[in-house]
């Protein structure tokens, strides 16, 4: 009886058609533009295209972050890694360290840092700490200071005093960012709302306007994955 509607269907397969690469949340948007009242949800729209063979379960796991695809609580999982550095108006370069939990999306810290170094580092990382308390595991890649190239020992100094915190840390597998799916759109968020056509002149400029987004994304901003609530409210 729930079935969707025959000429809903073909309305969802003739917007793929035009637009191979959208999955179900822009195709249900693109229908409601076009003046239907009631498109089905993004996960139903999902649910056709793959019953009609437009996504193979193969090209579903590309999209999907590697391990969980959410971990059920707050504090189980932290994604982490450095976005882009960009270089302030007195010449030095600032590289923004971000944390986000797994969970809510809650962001737990977007800290300008001049250099990426493991001291630098753990002293950032102690002060979430105590303000948040520690993960069961944290996400990161396999650059500096997170991880190493050599194949056969993947850790650093820096993930080793995790794991004497018994943090467990994880390493995606290289060159694969949609395991980071959460954090490269908040990293795409930062710089469209923070970054973009803005130039700051010290550290303390740049952390001040993070610190004052972060409090607009984590209480105020509605949050697509979260059915539009934010993230402290699941934090």
């Amino acid at each position: 009886p729930g079935k969707t509607l025959d000429r809903v269907e073909r309305s969802v397969l003739r917007v793929r058609r035009n637009h191979p690469a959208w999955g179900g949340r822009k195709i249900r948007t693109r229908l409601k533009m076009q003046g239907m009242d009631s498109p089905p949800s993004a996960s139903t729209i999902t649910a056709i295209l793959r019953r009609h063979g437009q996504i193979s379960d193969e090209e579903s796991a590309k999209h999907q972050p590697y391990g969980s695809f959410e971990r059920s609580e707050p504090n189980d999982l932290w994604q982490v890694d450095f976005k882009g550095e960009f270089k302030l108006s007195r010449g030095n370069h600032c590289y923004p360290l971000t944390i986000l939990d797994d969970h809510s999306r809650y962001s737990l810290g977007v800290i300008a840092c001049g250099n990426q170094k493991r001291l630098t580092v753990q002293k950032h990382f102690r002060s979430v700490f105590e303000r948040y308390g520690l993960p069961r595991a944290i996400y990161v890649d396999n650059g500096n200071p997170w991880g190493t190239k050599d194949q056969g020992f993947r850790h650093t100094r820096f993930t080793a005093w995790l794991l004497r915190h018994d943090v467990e840390v994880i390493h995606g597998r290289p060159y694969y960012p949609q395991g980071r799916g959460k954090l490269e759109r908040f990293h795409r968020t930062l710089k469209l709302e923070v970054l973009q056509g803005r130039q700051f002149s010290s550290f303390s400029e740049t952390q001040t306007q993070f610190d004052r987004w972060r409090v607009v994304y984590n209480q105020d901003r509605p949050h697509d994955s979260l059915d539009l609530e934010v993230p402290l409210s699941r934090y």
